[in-house]
């Protein structure tokens, strides 16, 4: 396995944890003590953090994909 692939799957599953966590303590109304609105505020983050690393990666495949068609 190599090490990009690696540290994806890492990202991604960390990444599901965080959401799911966020997701429960929003459900079950855990964060109480906390400013309305920090839990949004974290799970939009989580969100935004996993859509920009997908963008990255595709972005990433695109110009490996130009660059060995052009050789």
């Amino acid at each position: 396995m190599s090490e990009d692939l690696r540290n994806s799957i890492l990202l991604w599953v960390g990444g599901i944890a965080i959401f799911g966590v966020l997701w429960l303590s929003l459900r079950f109304d855990l964060l109480r003590g906390l400013p309305e609105g920090f839990g949004q505020a974290a799970l939009a983050f989580v969100i935004l953090v996993q859509l920009v690393q997908l963008c990255r990666f595709l972005w990433r495949r695109r110009t490996e994909r130009e660059s060995a068609d052009s050789r």
